[in-house]
């Protein structure tokens, strides 16, 4: 088995190429249900000041030594060797991927977005399918999230507002940093649950001054995203172990008995 282990942003959370991820304790016992009590951050942004647990990595429908189980090796091995031939072999003519594949950022969306578990649906209406087969739609960020915490119905944010300022911390112990870099200052750790995005204007600025210098500021996996803690706290967390609901999702469906991947640049409207 081989085993692709991510250590700057100081984590246990492993990717794993060859099995389905391992599921670590929730960070707390707080029902995933609960509505939190809230702290103002801004005038137009709320933070829960509870913990609010979600391990992701207890989340997968696929079965082991399945059809599709098989499959997922072989893609997470050709993800992590960045190898095109495999994934051209996989897409159809209309796949927006056929003029992105060979982007850095592209593999890195892809090798953050087949790390976690999937989930199925069951006979997809879409007349692209094979009938009777199933859908795989990986990672399941966003509907985990909607599932267990959805905004509430009086709230004054939009969906797609209330989608961009939550992220999903994964793995047990991840550091939360005073800076977005990974000589600064530990302030916290976070542990599979959900935290607020930090969206403030004095972030954005901050973050547009380190891209002028550090491309890789906005790398999904060696890039950072700020948040805010449930203490009122801002910290920056490594872009490994956070995943956001509108994070790019890959879904895969058969058709005419072969396995096609289906991209989505976005979260977006998908349930």
């Amino acid at each position: 088995m081989s085993l692709v282990t991510a250590t700057l942003g100081g984590a246990s959370f492993a990717l794993f190429w060859h099995n389905r991820p391992v599921g670590n304790a929730p960070a707390s016992q707080v029902s995933p249900t609960s509505s939190p009590a809230a702290i103002s951050a801004n005038a137009s942004l709320e933070i829960p000041s509870e913990i609010r647990p979600l391990n992701l990595l207890d989340i997968d429908d696929v079965e082991p030594g399945s059809e599709f189980d098989e499959f997922r090796r072989e893609f997470r091995h050709a993800v992590a060797n960045r190898d095109p031939d495999f994934m051209m072999d996989l897409l159809p003519e209309e796949s927006p991927l056929w003029e992105t594949i060979g982007q850095v950022r592209v593999w890195e969306e892809l090798e953050k977005a087949i790390a976690l578990g999937c989930i199925i649906e069951e006979n997809p209406t879409d007349a692209n399918f094979d009938p009777f087969t199933s859908l795989w739609i990986c990672p399941p960020v966003q509907s985990e999230l909607l599932q267990a915490y959805p905004p509430l119905a009086d709230s004054p944010q939009p969906r797609l507002d209330w989608e961009k300022n939550q992220v999903v911390v994964v793995g047990s112990g991840v550091n939360v940093r005073s800076q977005p870099d990974i000589d600064s200052e530990v302030i916290s750790v976070a542990s599979n649950e959900v935290l607020t995005r930090n969206p403030s204007p004095s972030e954005d600025t901050e973050i547009e001054e380190f891209e002028d210098t550090a491309d890789s500021f906005s790398s999904p996996l060696d890039g950072w995203t700020p948040i805010w803690l449930p203490s009122g706290e801002a910290g920056y967390i490594y872009n490994r172990y956070v995943y956001s609901p509108l994070d790019p999702q890959i879904q895969f469906g058969q058709v005419q008995g072969e396995w096609q991947l289906f991209y989505q640049d976005s979260g977006v409207g998908n349930e």
